[in-house]
Protein backbone atom coordinates (compact mmCIF):
# COMPACT_ATOMS: atom_id res chain seq x y z
CA UNK A 1 0.00 0.00 0.00
CA UNK A 2 1.12 3.56 -0.62
CA UNK A 3 1.22 6.10 2.20
CA UNK A 4 -1.98 7.80 1.04
CA UNK A 5 -3.83 4.50 1.51
CA UNK A 6 -2.99 4.39 5.21
CA UNK A 7 -4.93 6.09 7.99
CA UNK A 8 -2.80 6.58 11.09
CA UNK A 9 -4.46 7.07 14.47
CA UNK A 10 -2.23 9.17 16.72
CA UNK A 11 -3.22 8.51 20.32
CA UNK A 12 -2.03 11.35 22.53
CA UNK A 13 -1.59 14.85 21.15
CA UNK A 14 1.14 16.30 23.31
CA UNK A 15 4.33 17.54 21.72
CA UNK A 16 5.49 14.12 20.49
CA UNK A 17 2.02 13.21 19.24
CA UNK A 18 1.75 16.43 17.28
CA UNK A 19 5.22 15.78 15.82
CA UNK A 20 4.22 12.30 14.65
CA UNK A 21 0.90 13.54 13.30
CA UNK A 22 2.61 16.25 11.27
CA UNK A 23 5.26 13.87 9.94
CA UNK A 24 2.87 11.11 8.90
CA UNK A 25 0.66 13.69 7.24
CA UNK A 26 3.65 15.07 5.33
CA UNK A 27 4.39 11.52 4.14
CA UNK A 28 0.92 11.38 2.59
CA UNK A 29 -1.08 9.53 5.24
CA UNK A 30 -4.45 10.52 6.56
CA UNK A 31 -4.02 11.22 10.27
CA UNK A 32 -6.72 11.05 12.94
CA UNK A 33 -5.65 12.32 16.34
CA UNK A 34 -7.17 11.58 19.71
CA UNK A 35 -6.48 12.97 23.16
CA UNK A 36 -8.86 12.86 26.13
CA UNK A 37 -7.95 16.49 26.87
CA UNK A 38 -10.06 18.95 24.82
CA UNK A 39 -7.32 21.59 25.03
CA UNK A 40 -4.80 19.20 23.50
CA UNK A 41 -7.23 18.44 20.68
CA UNK A 42 -7.76 22.15 20.08
CA UNK A 43 -4.00 22.76 19.94
CA UNK A 44 -3.69 19.97 17.38
CA UNK A 45 -6.58 21.32 15.32
CA UNK A 46 -4.84 24.70 15.19
CA UNK A 47 -2.02 22.84 13.44
CA UNK A 48 -4.57 21.43 10.95
CA UNK A 49 -4.50 17.95 12.53
CA UNK A 50 -7.85 16.19 12.21
CA UNK A 51 -9.05 15.02 15.62
CA UNK A 52 -11.68 12.74 17.15
CA UNK A 53 -13.32 13.06 20.55
CA UNK A 54 -13.28 9.27 21.07
CA UNK A 55 -10.31 6.92 20.90
CA UNK A 56 -12.43 4.20 19.32
CA UNK A 57 -13.43 6.51 16.45
CA UNK A 58 -9.80 7.06 15.50
CA UNK A 59 -8.73 3.44 15.92
CA UNK A 60 -11.67 1.91 14.05
CA UNK A 61 -10.88 4.07 11.02
CA UNK A 62 -7.15 3.37 11.06
CA UNK A 63 -4.64 0.97 9.58
CA UNK A 64 -2.23 1.58 12.41
CA UNK A 65 -1.88 3.48 15.66
CA UNK A 66 0.96 5.62 16.93
CA UNK A 67 0.76 5.63 20.72
CA UNK A 68 2.02 8.89 22.22
CA UNK A 69 -0.05 9.09 25.38
CA UNK A 70 1.53 9.44 28.83
CA UNK A 71 3.56 6.31 29.51
CA UNK A 72 1.14 5.05 32.16
CA UNK A 73 -1.54 4.74 29.45
CA UNK A 74 0.59 2.97 26.82
CA UNK A 75 -0.58 -0.55 27.57
CA UNK A 76 -4.27 0.41 27.65
CA UNK A 77 -3.88 2.18 24.32
CA UNK A 78 -1.91 -0.71 22.80
CA UNK A 79 -4.58 -3.18 23.89
CA UNK A 80 -7.31 -0.99 22.37
CA UNK A 81 -5.29 -0.69 19.16
CA UNK A 82 -4.92 -4.46 18.84
CA UNK A 83 -8.61 -4.96 19.55
CA UNK A 84 -9.36 -2.58 16.66
CA UNK A 85 -7.09 -4.61 14.37
CA UNK A 86 -4.37 -1.97 14.14
CA UNK A 87 -0.64 -2.32 13.85
CA UNK A 88 1.16 -0.07 16.32
CA UNK A 89 4.17 2.15 16.88
CA UNK A 90 4.55 2.71 20.62
CA UNK A 91 6.55 5.57 22.07
CA UNK A 92 8.90 4.60 24.89
CA UNK A 93 8.55 2.93 27.26
CA UNK A 94 6.36 0.05 26.10
CA UNK A 95 4.58 0.21 29.44
CA UNK A 96 5.22 -0.12 33.14
CA UNK A 97 3.89 -3.64 33.80
CA UNK A 98 6.19 -6.24 32.28
CA UNK A 99 3.84 -9.24 32.43
CA UNK A 100 1.01 -7.35 30.77
CA UNK A 101 3.36 -5.95 28.11
CA UNK A 102 4.61 -9.47 27.37
CA UNK A 103 1.03 -10.72 26.99
CA UNK A 104 0.13 -7.92 24.57
CA UNK A 105 3.24 -8.49 22.46
CA UNK A 106 2.39 -12.20 22.30
CA UNK A 107 -1.15 -11.33 21.27
CA UNK A 108 0.12 -9.03 18.51
CA UNK A 109 2.32 -11.85 17.18
CA UNK A 110 -0.59 -14.29 17.24
CA UNK A 111 -2.82 -11.79 15.44
CA UNK A 112 -0.07 -10.99 12.91
CA UNK A 113 0.03 -7.35 13.93
CA UNK A 114 3.30 -5.46 13.64
CA UNK A 115 4.26 -3.61 16.83
CA UNK A 116 7.33 -1.37 16.72
CA UNK A 117 8.94 0.70 19.44
CA UNK A 118 9.48 4.43 19.02
CA UNK A 119 13.19 4.39 19.85
CA UNK A 120 14.09 7.09 17.37
CA UNK A 121 17.80 7.04 18.31
CA UNK A 122 18.06 3.94 16.14
CA UNK A 123 17.52 6.30 13.20
CA UNK A 124 20.16 8.81 14.34
CA UNK A 125 23.00 8.86 11.79
CA UNK A 126 25.70 8.58 14.48
CA UNK A 127 24.02 5.46 15.85
CA UNK A 128 23.68 3.99 12.37
CA UNK A 129 27.37 4.73 11.74
CA UNK A 130 28.46 3.14 15.03
CA UNK A 131 26.38 0.03 14.42
CA UNK A 132 27.89 -0.36 10.94
CA UNK A 133 31.40 0.03 12.38
CA UNK A 134 30.73 -2.66 15.00
CA UNK A 135 29.28 -4.99 12.37
CA UNK A 136 32.38 -4.57 10.20
CA UNK A 137 34.74 -5.00 13.15
CA UNK A 138 36.29 -1.56 12.69
CA UNK A 139 37.20 -1.31 16.39
CA UNK A 140 37.65 -5.01 17.03
CA UNK A 141 35.59 -6.70 19.72
CA UNK A 142 33.65 -4.29 21.95
CA UNK A 143 34.89 -4.08 25.53
CA UNK A 144 32.70 -1.44 27.14
CA UNK A 145 29.97 1.07 26.28
CA UNK A 146 29.07 4.28 28.06
CA UNK A 147 26.00 6.47 27.49
CA UNK A 148 25.18 9.84 29.00
CA UNK A 149 21.74 11.47 28.75
CA UNK A 150 21.51 14.48 31.04
CA UNK A 151 19.37 17.59 30.74
CA UNK A 152 17.28 20.01 32.78
CA UNK A 153 13.68 18.78 32.92
CA UNK A 154 12.07 22.26 33.34
CA UNK A 155 13.67 23.31 30.04
CA UNK A 156 11.90 20.56 28.09
CA UNK A 157 8.51 22.25 27.96
CA UNK A 158 8.77 25.92 28.98
CA UNK A 159 5.56 27.22 30.50
CA UNK A 160 4.52 23.80 31.83
CA UNK A 161 4.95 22.72 35.44
CA UNK A 162 7.30 19.73 35.22
CA UNK A 163 6.00 18.49 38.58
CA UNK A 164 2.57 17.92 37.00
CA UNK A 165 3.85 15.94 34.03
CA UNK A 166 4.26 12.24 33.39
CA UNK A 167 7.90 12.35 34.53
CA UNK A 168 6.71 12.79 38.12
CA UNK A 169 4.35 9.79 38.04
CA UNK A 170 5.60 7.54 40.88
CA UNK A 171 4.72 4.36 38.97
CA UNK A 172 5.36 5.10 35.29
CA UNK A 173 7.62 8.14 35.55
CA UNK A 174 11.13 8.88 36.73
CA UNK A 175 14.34 9.45 34.84
CA UNK A 176 15.01 5.75 34.18
CA UNK A 177 11.71 5.22 32.38
CA UNK A 178 12.06 8.51 30.51
CA UNK A 179 15.54 7.67 29.23
CA UNK A 180 14.90 4.06 28.26
CA UNK A 181 16.25 5.33 24.92
CA UNK A 182 19.76 4.88 26.34
CA UNK A 183 19.01 1.36 27.57
CA UNK A 184 17.72 0.49 24.12
CA UNK A 185 20.80 2.06 22.57
CA UNK A 186 23.00 -0.31 24.54
CA UNK A 187 20.85 -3.28 23.44
CA UNK A 188 20.83 -2.12 19.82
CA UNK A 189 24.61 -1.74 19.62
CA UNK A 190 25.79 -4.59 21.86
CA UNK A 191 22.94 -7.08 22.06
CA UNK A 192 20.71 -8.29 24.86
CA UNK A 193 21.87 -8.06 28.43
CA UNK A 194 20.93 -8.14 32.09
CA UNK A 195 21.02 -5.44 34.72
CA UNK A 196 23.98 -5.89 37.05
CA UNK A 197 23.44 -2.97 39.40
CA UNK A 198 21.67 0.39 39.67
CA UNK A 199 21.78 3.42 41.92
CA UNK A 200 19.23 6.23 41.95
CA UNK A 201 18.52 9.35 43.91
CA UNK A 202 15.57 11.68 44.46
CA UNK A 203 17.55 14.88 44.98
CA UNK A 204 14.62 17.21 45.68
CA UNK A 205 16.26 19.87 43.50
CA UNK A 206 13.33 19.95 41.08
CA UNK A 207 10.59 19.07 43.55
CA UNK A 208 10.03 15.65 41.99
CA UNK A 209 8.80 12.58 43.85
CA UNK A 210 10.51 10.23 41.40
CA UNK A 211 14.20 9.56 40.86
CA UNK A 212 15.88 12.39 38.95
CA UNK A 213 19.36 10.86 38.67
CA UNK A 214 20.37 7.25 38.02
CA UNK A 215 23.32 5.08 37.06
CA UNK A 216 22.92 1.58 35.60
CA UNK A 217 25.40 -1.13 34.71
CA UNK A 218 24.25 -3.72 32.18
CA UNK A 219 26.21 -6.88 31.32
CA UNK A 220 25.50 -8.03 27.78
CA UNK A 221 25.37 -11.59 26.53
CA UNK A 222 28.79 -11.07 24.89
CA UNK A 223 30.18 -10.01 28.34
CA UNK A 224 30.51 -6.37 27.33
CA UNK A 225 29.66 -3.91 30.10
CA UNK A 226 27.44 -0.85 29.56
CA UNK A 227 27.47 2.08 31.96
CA UNK A 228 24.41 4.31 31.55
CA UNK A 229 24.01 7.65 33.34
CA UNK A 230 20.74 9.61 33.10
CA UNK A 231 19.48 12.66 34.94
CA UNK A 232 16.96 15.49 34.84
CA UNK A 233 19.35 18.04 36.35
CA UNK A 234 22.22 18.88 34.01
CA UNK A 235 22.65 22.24 32.27
CA UNK A 236 23.59 22.53 29.49
CA UNK A 237 22.12 19.31 28.10
CA UNK A 238 24.47 16.44 27.29
CA UNK A 239 23.72 13.36 25.20
CA UNK A 240 26.51 11.13 23.93
CA UNK A 241 27.92 7.62 23.87
CA UNK A 242 31.33 5.97 23.68
CA UNK A 243 32.40 2.45 22.74
CA UNK A 244 35.83 0.98 23.42
CA UNK A 245 36.97 -1.99 21.39
CA UNK A 246 40.05 -4.16 21.28
CA UNK A 247 41.24 -2.23 18.23
CA UNK A 248 39.76 1.24 18.45
CA UNK A 249 37.35 3.69 20.02
CA UNK A 250 34.10 5.46 19.02
CA UNK A 251 32.65 8.67 20.41
CA UNK A 252 29.37 10.25 19.27
CA UNK A 253 27.64 13.44 20.37
CA UNK A 254 23.93 12.96 19.67
CA UNK A 255 23.10 16.64 20.10
CA UNK A 256 25.70 18.03 17.69
CA UNK A 257 25.47 14.86 15.52
CA UNK A 258 29.27 14.58 15.56
CA UNK A 259 30.85 11.13 15.12
CA UNK A 260 34.49 10.17 15.68
CA UNK A 261 36.37 6.89 15.43
CA UNK A 262 40.00 6.21 16.34
CA UNK A 263 42.23 3.26 15.61
CA UNK A 264 44.26 1.48 18.28
CA UNK A 265 47.26 3.62 17.36
CA UNK A 266 45.36 6.80 18.21
CA UNK A 267 44.91 7.87 14.60
CA UNK A 268 41.58 9.59 13.93
CA UNK A 269 39.94 7.51 11.20
CA UNK A 270 36.50 9.14 11.05
CA UNK A 271 35.54 12.68 12.01
CA UNK A 272 32.12 13.64 10.70
CA UNK A 273 29.28 15.97 11.63
CA UNK A 274 25.96 14.88 10.16
CA UNK A 275 23.49 17.49 8.89
CA UNK A 276 19.90 17.80 9.98
CA UNK A 277 18.23 17.45 13.33
CA UNK A 278 16.14 15.10 15.42
CA UNK A 279 13.02 15.59 13.32
CA UNK A 280 14.75 14.01 10.33
CA UNK A 281 15.25 10.94 12.49
CA UNK A 282 11.55 10.95 13.40
CA UNK A 283 10.61 11.24 9.71
CA UNK A 284 12.86 8.30 8.86
CA UNK A 285 11.27 6.35 11.72
CA UNK A 286 7.78 7.13 10.35
CA UNK A 287 8.78 6.11 6.82
CA UNK A 288 10.20 2.85 8.13
CA UNK A 289 7.02 2.15 10.10
CA UNK A 290 4.99 2.54 6.90
CA UNK A 291 7.32 0.01 5.26
CA UNK A 292 6.65 -2.35 8.17
CA UNK A 293 2.94 -2.11 7.45
CA UNK A 294 3.78 -3.58 4.06
CA UNK A 295 5.83 -6.43 5.47
CA UNK A 296 9.27 -5.03 6.28
CA UNK A 297 11.00 -6.25 9.44
CA UNK A 298 10.81 -3.60 12.20
CA UNK A 299 14.13 -2.02 13.07
CA UNK A 300 12.98 -1.99 16.68
CA UNK A 301 10.42 -4.76 17.26
CA UNK A 302 8.36 -4.87 20.42
CA UNK A 303 10.40 -7.85 21.62
CA UNK A 304 13.37 -5.54 22.04
CA UNK A 305 11.12 -2.99 23.70
CA UNK A 306 10.40 -5.71 26.26
CA UNK A 307 14.14 -6.11 26.84
CA UNK A 308 14.71 -2.45 27.61
CA UNK A 309 11.56 -2.36 29.76
CA UNK A 310 12.74 -5.36 31.79
CA UNK A 311 16.07 -3.64 32.50
CA UNK A 312 14.38 -0.35 33.40
CA UNK A 313 11.95 -2.02 35.80
CA UNK A 314 14.73 -4.09 37.33
CA UNK A 315 16.73 -0.91 37.91
CA UNK A 316 13.81 0.82 39.61
CA UNK A 317 13.15 -2.24 41.76
CA UNK A 318 16.81 -2.64 42.67
CA UNK A 319 16.92 0.99 43.75
CA UNK A 320 13.64 0.57 45.65
CA UNK A 321 11.79 2.91 43.30
CA UNK A 322 8.07 2.21 43.23
CA UNK A 323 6.92 0.23 40.20
CA UNK A 324 4.75 -2.69 39.08
CA UNK A 325 5.80 -6.08 37.74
Amino acid sequence: MTADQHTIAVIGLGSIGRRHATNFSALGCRVLGFDPDPQSRETAENLEIETCDKRSTALNAATAAVICSPSGAHLDDLEASLEAGCHALVEKPLGHELSRAQALVARATQDERSVSMGFNLRFHPCVEQARAALTKGDIGDPVWFRALAASHLPDWRPGHDHRQGYANDPVAGGVIMDFTHEIDLAIHLLGHGQLKTAATRVTGILGLETEDIADLIVVHDNATHSNIHVDFLTRPAQRMFEIAGTNGFIRADLITRHYQRWGADGALQKNQTHPGGFNEDYVNEAQHFLECLDGATPRCPASEGLSSLAIALAARNMAETRTSS
